[in-house]
């Protein structure tokens, strides 16, 4: 991604709103999140906290998704990180062509968590919508549900 001129995110929901760009044919869910991931913090060397997007394999486990789920025909293009890994979420669902990610079907998401290996750090992690109910975690809008 070309940043020239573009100001360093400060914070995790700076990172979320920076635009970029991720294309691809088709990888894994694993793969697809860890570029990205990689690919700010490489345009953004100086960023003052750790981005990581981390997938919580036990979570998806109990709704027999795998880390493994192949994403295709990838194409968001000056995009935000928040919606470029929608997307990818979206893609990588075990029900294929959900409406929209606000729809309870919708089972892969993400949300801003405590890091598994340093709670008192905020990353994002790539969970399930009925894991996420369980923790307690706060959805991001596109997850929420519709009244």
């Amino acid at each position: 991604a070309a940043t020239a001129g573009k100001k360093t995110p400060q914070t995790l929901e700076e990172a979320l709103n920076t635009k970029t760009t991720l294309t691809f044919d088709a990888t894994q869910l694993e793969f697809a999140v860890r570029d990205l991931a990689v690919d700010l913090k490489d345009s953004y060397p100086g960023m003052p906290f750790n981005f990581e997007i981390r997938i919580i394999g036990p979570h998806l486990e109990k709704d027999g998704i795998t880390r493994n789920q192949q994403v295709r025909e990838f194409n968001q293009r000056d995009q935000t990180v928040a919606d470029i890994i929608t997307a990818i979420v979206k893609k990588a669902n075990p029900i294929p062509n959900v409406p929209e990610t606000s729809h309870p079907d919708q089972k892969l998401i993400w949300v801003v968590g405590p890091n598994p290996d340093k709670p008192t750090e905020q990353i994002v992690l790539i969970t399930t919508r009925a894991a996420a109910a369980e923790n307690n975690y706060t959805l991001p809008a596109p997850f929420q549900l519709k009244p």
